[in-house]
C-alpha cells in the first residue's frame, strides 16, 4: 500500500511541475502580451513552407514588423500569382502598407491569434495573415491571397529593436 502511495504522490509531483510555469516564462509572456496589445513587434521568420517547396531554413532579415500604424514585411514567397503584372523580379511580400486591420484572440490554452487583412501600397493584392503565438514567444505566420499561393512561415516574436541592442 506504501508502495502506490509514493507512486501516486511522485505521479502528482511530476505533473504539478510539468504544468507550472517558470517565473522566467511568465515575464516573458507578459512581456509578449504587452508588445502585442501596444501593436509594436516584430515577428522574425525562420522558416518557409509553401507550395512549391517542403520546408526551408530562411537566411538573413526575413520578418514582419508591426508598429502601431504601419506594418512592413520582408518575406520571400516562393509560390505562384495569378497577375498578369507578376515577375520574378517583383517580391509580392516585400512592402510597407498603412491599411490594415488587426484583430487578436485569445485561445483557452492562452495562444494568440492576430488576424490582420493587408492592403499592398499599390492596391493590386490583398493578403489575409494569421500570426498565432504560442509557448511564449514561438509563432506561425500564415498568409493567404485570393490571387496567389498561401506561404506559412514559423519563427518568433520579439521587440522592436531588441537585436540593434544586444549587438551593440
Amino acid at each position: 500500500m506504501k508502495k502506490y502511495l509514493f507512486i501516486l504522490l511522485a505521479v502528482l509531483m511530476g505533473v504539478s511541475s510539468a504544468t507550472a510555469q517558470s517565473a522566467d516564462d511568465l515575464l516573458v509572456q507578459q512581456a509578449v502580451n504587452q508588445l502585442v496589445a501596444k501593436k509594436t513587434f516584430l515577428f522574425v521568420a525562420q522558416r518557409v513552407v509553401g507550395s512549391r517547396i517542403s520546408q526551408s531554413v530562411l537566411q538573413g532579415k526575413r520578418e514582419l514588423t508591426i508598429n502601431k500604424d504601419t506594418l512592413t514585411i520582408n518575406l520571400p514567397y516562393i509560390g505562384k500569382g495569378a497577375s498578369a503584372s507578376d515577375n520574378d523580379m517583383n517580391n509580392p511580400l516585400s512592402f510597407t502598407s498603412h491599411d490594415f486591420t488587426y484583430d487578436i484572440e485569445v485561445t483557452k490554452k492562452g495562444n494568440k491569434i492576430i488576424t490582420m487583412d493587408v492592403k499592398s501600397p499599390n492596391g493590386s493584392d490583398r493578403f489575409k495573415m494569421m500570426l498565432t503565438i504560442s509557448n511564449g514567444i514561438n509563432a506561425q505566420l500564415s498568409i493567404t491571397s485570393a490571387t496567389r499561393s498561401s506561404m506559412n512561415y514559423s519563427g518568433f516574436i520579439q521587440e522592436i529593436g531588441a537585436l540593434e541592442n544586444i549587438e551593440k
